[in-house]
């Protein structure tokens, strides 16, 4: 069986903490509840860090999102899309997405989303890639949002195959951004 590394030595240390705790107060319940105390940490740690990172997302303004970079700008999104309603998949993250960062889903329709987060305008190879990505996950529909602006080849494309394109204005106008 695989381990991330520390492991062992989060458990040793976990078991020497309990340990002392017992050696000192002589109370099992105690010690179990000082070690119980310890594992919480890590996974509360997480929870708050995810809790402040959506506020934080809510919140910001285009000119916070500008300084993001590509995993922030998809985890942005999915924050706002699941905030209007969305159930959300980040598939975009492993690597191999196929074109596609997001997939969403409400009221029975299945959307494959694309996020650029580009400080030039975004060109005909996004409204490609999503296309391609559309067939290979079979959503009803897709999307490119950017906070940037769109190429007129890009444009013109998207509206040929379908693609819906949300540039920065749009994506103000849909998360309701200050």
């Amino acid at each position: 069986m695989s381990r991330k590394p520390g492991y062992s030595i989060r458990a040793a240390a976990v078991l020497a903490v309990a340990a002392y705790t017992y050696y000192q107060f002589k109370n099992l319940y105690f010690a179990g509840a000082t070690a119980g105390a310890i594992l919480l940490i890590k996974p509360c740690a997480k929870q708050y860090a995810k809790w402040r990172r959506k506020k934080k997302y809510l919140n910001s303004n285009l000119s916070v999102i500008d300084q993001m970079d590509g995993h922030e700008f998809e985890e942005y999104l999915e924050t706002h899309f699941k905030n209007i309603g969305y159930k959300v998949k980040n598939v975009g993250s492993g690597g191999r997405d196929y074109g596609v960062d997001l997939i969403i889903q409400k009221n029975g329709e299945k959307i494959a989303v694309q996020a650029k987060r580009y400080n030039s305008n975004v060109g005909i190879k996004a409204v490609q890639e999503i296309i391609s990505g559309r067939e290979y996950y079979r959503t009803d529909k897709a999307i490119v949002v950017t906070n940037s602006y769109f190429t007129s080849p890009a444009k013109k494309m998207a509206k040929e195959c379908g693609v819906e394109l949300w540039d920065r204005n749009d994506c103000q106008k849909r998360f309701r951004q200050r």
